[in-house]
């Protein structure tokens, strides 16, 4: 009973509507309502500010939300472990990848792991390196694949892999017989680049700042492969986290270079989680294949 009380504020929390909240659990507004009540009187406040609009969290709302999301999830991951014990491995794990790890290592781990336990399945969602940080916080998925994450104190990273950034070309390009590219050698030549968005994009343009080297990008696209489909089609030479210039071309068609910058060559892809979650042990063993399978396919060699 006290479970459902708090899992029905968590909701109105998170969606800041009782309408929205009761559609997710699938109950009544009129009991999410009673519910909330409930718990304002066992709390001795209001914990919810309620307007036309919806409803918004008060300060000792915002106190009680972040204590009930710790327990919620706290609670979800104890039971896990118990079915577990029981034998009991019915779950679902919901990933949020970035695009240039689907080929790098998830997928192959996904389905050794379910080979392994029959009863768990496997939620996958491609997202940009920062709106996988946003669905991790927001306790959207359970693990997080993004590209360099930075330090935040409601994130925890669980594993890291080194990612350098690559230069991506035909073999009739001219830079060519190249074994490492800087910025320098990229001035005034079409680029095929991540948006601004990605921070692929940012820690090259970091570089680029730091040389004073001035590029506009002819192609720019929020999908690495069609950024690797024009590079190869325009003889544009594109920027790219090295397992992404894994290419559906040929060897002998395309190559790809070491950036030569400091920023380029430390960039990692790193496996994150809540900070507050008591990670299941069936998702820790998942997490050890899955850097397994990664590593399997280390970056590619230029």
């Amino acid at each position: 009973m006290f479970l459902g009380i708090l899992r029905a504020f968590h909701e109105v929390a998170s969606t800041g509507s009782i309408r929205r909240a009761s559609e997710s659990l699938n109950i009544n507004a009129s009991t999410v309502s009673r519910q909330i009540a409930v718990l304002e009187h066992q709390m001795g406040t209001e914990l919810l500010e309620r307007s036309s609009g919806g409803v918004s969290l008060t300060h000792a709302g915002s106190l009680v939300a972040e204590f009930v999301k710790s327990t919620i999830l706290e609670f979800d991951s104890l039971r896990t472990d118990l079915n577990d014990l029981r034998g009991n491995r019915r779950r679902l794990v919901r990933l949020a990848v970035v695009e240039s790890m689907i080929s790098g290592g998830p997928l192959q781990a996904a389905a050794d792991f379910h080979r392994r336990y029959e009863g768990v399945s496997f939620q996958l969602k491609v997202m940009t390196a920062l709106e996988v940080i946003d669905a991790v916080k927001k306790g959207e998925c359970d693990l997080g694949v993004t590209f360099s994450a930075r330090p935040d104190p409601a994130l925890s990273i669980v594993a890291s892999v080194p990612e350098p950034l690559v230069v991506f070309f035909r073999k009739d390009h001219p830079l060519m017989h190249r074994t490492e590219v800087r910025v320098e050698d990229l001035a005034g030549m079409p680029l095929a680049l991540p948006e601004a968005g990605f921070i692929v994009r940012q820690v090259f343009d970091s570089a680029c700042y730091d040389k004073g080297v001035q590029i506009t990008p002819l192609f720019t696209s929020d999908s690495f492969a069609a950024i690797r489909a024009f590079a190869y089609h325009s003889t544009t030479a594109a920027i790219l986290p090295a397992r992404a210039a894994r290419a559906e071309f040929s060897n002998e068609d395309v190559v790809w270079r070491p950036l030569d910058e400091n920023g380029a060559k430390s960039t990692t892809v790193d496996i994150i989680v809540q900070r507050q979650w008591r990670m299941p042990r069936l998702i820790q063993s998942f997490v050890t294949d899955f850097v397994a399978a990664i590593e399997s396919r280390n970056a590619p060699s230029a």
